[in-house]
């Protein structure tokens, strides 16, 4: 019970945090760049959410359940095995998917209705795949028992870098840098969480078979 409590705790911590933070980010960029700037970045986003979800191919559940499964019955060499499989599923079409979104961005832009998003898409889509990989390397932590994982990379780091990072650009850039600065920002957060997740997954798995091995 205390366990179930101190992860319910993190998430909680996390969640508040996201959304105070993301406020804080929505309120910098409407009053440097305008409301209009914002509104495409949360157009672009919500659209970039639909091919992310696609590149994913619904193996979060099935991921977190077989890494959970076998580090309870011991095997903790196969849970590599898992994440590859998973990687070799998602990463291919995530980067297929990033390729036309990056060639074709002002293809999805002006079928979509906005012609000014598409420097969104053509910036935001290299960081499509290195999403996906955050993802799969945190449901495997998760998997492990390690939720704070999650909650502090993708909750609580991933929206302070990017917040940091807008406030750099337009301290360097000023307001002509607009929906450039914003999603660049966006880009940087997602590469630093791909980054961490790895670096953290790597940990993890290590150290479980290194205890494994001393048994």
């Amino acid at each position: 019970l205390g366990r179930v409590n101190r992860q319910a705790s993190i998430r909680f911590s996390g969640l508040a945090f996201d959304k105070v933070l993301g406020y804080v980010f929505a309120l910098f960029v409407t009053k440097t760049y305008g409301p209009e700037a914002f509104g495409l970045y949360l157009f672009g986003v919500g659209a970039l959410e639909v091919f992310l979800t696609l590149s994913k191919l619904g193996l979060e559940r099935a991921t977190v359940r077989s890494v959970a499964g076998l580090n309870a019955t011991g095997k903790f060499v196969e849970i590599k095995a898992v994440v590859r499989t998973a990687s070799l599923l998602s990463l291919p079409l995530s980067l297929l998917l990033a390729a036309a979104v990056f060639a074709f961005n002002d293809h999805f832009a002006g079928a979509l209705g906005h012609p000014k998003i598409a420097q969104f898409f053509q910036i935001a889509a290299l960081a499509l795949p290195a999403s996906v990989l955050a993802d799969i390397f945190l449901w495997s932590t998760e998997g492990l028992g390690k939720q704070r994982y999650l909650t502090i990379i993708r909750l609580m780091i991933e929206p302070s870098v990017k917040l940091a990072v807008s406030v750099a650009l337009f301290l360097m850039l000023g307001r002509e840098s607009g929906i450039t600065s914003i999603t660049t920002a966006h880009a940087t957060a997602v590469f630093c969480s791909a980054a961490l997740a790895y670096a953290v997954y790597r940990r993890r798995v290590k150290l479980t078979l290194m205890l494994v091995r001393n048994l």
